[in-house]
């Protein structure tokens, strides 16, 4: 019997209104999903009460705001998803959508972006990680890079690129995961075991300060270790993802399709902001059940507060001669609070799958002595499947949210302007 069986998620849902909305600085929020007929859609906002929704051929999974060579704002999407078993074959051409307004999309072809692509930006640091660069003109030096399964790409326009790392780990896997946070690029690289997934192994964090060198970190370990991205707050740094552990390959437990949550702290000591001898998994598996199943970015922080996603899959048993899990559908997903990264509380569930998770400075919900919103990518899904929606989550302090109903069957990722 699974320690899974009696398990029951809590259901702590703020239930409210937005009334109204104050701006102390710009705000602007786009989201990505899919539709059914329709492919990939966008829903852009400048004041959370109002949305504007545009399209693109395909579905996208990541999204990210940065800044192209004119300074004006640019937004950037691709399609993601679990890294290829044969990541070590050649990346093929593909295509990545752009917008201005996160509204109207046009798309360019760039290497390696055939089978996911997911970008992220940020500006440049001093080798002491105090001051941002600045250009000839007084402006902040900004970075695009992205990760595709087997490559790590840098551009400083967000059109042209260049491929500047690669994989570091031995086994199956590949790249999962990017993100930029306290003047750091991160990229979170997957990896497996082969043959039933037997034996162990560890996934990688790639660090860099500006985007095209890079130093891998060995991290976790597990018949399975995914990591995806990286918030920074409170003077650590979270790093999210997932592991699965395998006792027989015929009867999995838990079951390959069902890893623990992890996440590791690191409390930056180093000169580069980082502990280098490897994070400290801090809480590993202790808010079971829930997966990492919002790749590329499950974890913010924001207003002195660390936003996880995580999803229950409420086990029900299991049948057949190698006992196969069963378990219950539609899933309940999850948002889980920290304000050190170690100790853990469900905030907010219901019957779906999250996205990604990010925070924006600008913004203040109606009735909140914050400024500042959380936004969560999200669908609500239920036994009747075309009752299936998109919707978004926000939140001030991480702990109280409200749901709004979007454009989409499903909304993937979600980037702010910052």
């Amino acid at each position: 019997m699974s320690a899974y069986a009696g398990y029951k998620p809590a259901h702590e849902v703020f239930v409210g209104k937005l009334t109204e909305v104050n701006w102390a600085t710009k705000f602007h929020v786009v989201a990505v999903g899919d539709k059914t007929g329709v492919g990939g859609v966008s829903n852009s906002s400048t004041n959370v009460v109002s949305w504007s929704s545009g399209s693109f051929g395909n579905s996208a999974k990541s999204v990210a705001y940065g800044k192209g060579s004119d300074g004006k704002d640019l937004w950037l999407a691709g399609g993601s998803g679990s890294a290829t078993p044969q990541a070590n074959t050649a990346e093929k051409p593909g295509p990545i959508y752009y917008s201005r307004d996160g509204v109207s999309w046009s798309s360019y072809t760039a290497g390696g972006a055939e089978i996911t692509t997911i970008p992220a930006f940020g500006y440049l640091k001093d080798g002491k990680q105090k001051e941002f660069l600045l250009d000839k003109n007084g402006k902040k030096i900004g970075r695009w890079m992205r990760v595709t399964p087997i490559s790590i790409w840098s551009s400083s326009d967000g059109f042209s690129w260049s491929r500047t790392g690669g994989r570091a780990g031995s086994k199956i896997g590949g790249f999962v995961g990017a993100s930029y946070a306290n003047g750091l690029f991160f990229a979170g690289e997957e990896s497996f075991s082969p043959a039933g997934f037997a034996g162990s192994t560890s996934g990688h964090l790639h660090v860099s300060r500006d985007g095209r060198s890079w130093s891998a970190i060995p991290i976790g370990s597990a018949s399975r270790v995914e990591v995806f991205n990286v918030a920074y707050g409170n003077g650590v740094y979270v790093v999210a993802g997932s592991l699965s552990e395998v006792v027989d390959r015929y009867r999995p437990f838990p079951p390959i399709d069902e890893p623990v949550v992890a996440f590791w702290l690191s409390t930056g000591t180093s000169s580069t902001g980082f502990n280098w001898g490897g994070f400290t998994p801090v809480g590993q598996g202790s808010i079971q059940p829930p997966r990492i199943v919002s790749p590329p970015r499950p974890v913010a922080f924001g207003n002195g507060r660390f936003v996880l996603l995580g999803l229950d899959r409420p086990y029900l048993g299991q049948v057949g001669a190698r006992g196969v899990p069963i378990f219950a559908h539609p899933y309940n997903k999850r948002i889980l609070s920290s304000t050190g990264g170690a100790g853990w509380g469900t905030v907010q569930s219901g019957s779906g799958q999250h996205g990604g998770v990010i925070f924006s400075k600008g913004g203040k919900l109606g009735g909140s002595k914050q400024s500042g919103v959380f936004v969560v990518a999200s669908e609500h899904s239920a036994a009747n499947v075309s009752a299936r929606h998109a919707e978004l989550l926000l939140s001030s302090d991480g702990t109280g949210w409200q749901t709004i109903t979007v454009t989409g069957d499903s909304m993937s990722d979600v980037a702010a302007k910052f």
